[in-house]
């Protein structure tokens, strides 16, 4: 029984590592997109910050919608 729980905890474990792969890959071309000014560093990281809200949000959500791993359905 154990080892069942410990296989939907990873499997819930690796959609928080999809979501924040997903996050890294955003910001990244964002970042290529974007034409920074002189003032890089701080439109950097208000880019950063907007993205890293985004997905904190959806990380929120998806705790809330798998009930922290224990609603097998995700």
């Amino acid at each position: 029984m154990k080892n069942k729980a410990d296989n939907c905890l990873l499997k819930h474990e690796q959609g928080h590592y999809l979501i924040g792969s997903i996050c890294a890959l955003e910001f990244f071309f964002k970042c290529k997109m974007f034409y920074f000014s002189e003032n890089y560093r701080s439109e950097i990281a208000d880019l950063f910050n907007e993205i890293l809200n985004k997905y904190c949000a959806i990380e929120v959500q998806y705790d809330k919608d798998t009930n922290h791993y224990h609603n097998k359905r995700f």
